[in-house]
């Protein structure tokens, strides 16, 4: 996916993604995330998308039939692929260039 098309995509998913697309871009978030905040990214997906661990490709079918959950869920999981594990390399790289 381009920078562009990333973008786009944060103010109006549901209109823009296929579950396709929608499983794709879960997957992006997912790579991001560190392994602790993995987890919490799957437990949220279970409690949202009532799906078992790991299963991207029904969530992105669930969310793409509900708008509003839609929009709700991805503003989550985009706000956890962002949170930094306080062990985690990129979070002590922020540290030292903060110092």
């Amino acid at each position: 996916m381009n920078l562009r098309f990333l973008k786009s995509l944060t103010e109006d998913h549901e209109k823009t993604m296929s579950s396709e697309e929608m499983l794709s871009y879960l997957k992006l978030l997912h790579k991001k995330c560190s392994k602790k905040v993995k987890e919490e990214f799957h437990e949220y997906l279970e409690k949202e998308c009532d799906v078992s661990e790991g299963d991207l490709d029904k969530c992105s079918k669930v969310l793409c039939k509900d708008k509003d959950k839609c929009d709700k869920v991805i503003h989550h999981l985009e706000n956890l692929s962002k949170k930094l594990d306080e062990n985690s390399l990129t979070a002590i790289i922020h540290r030292g260039a903060d110092t």
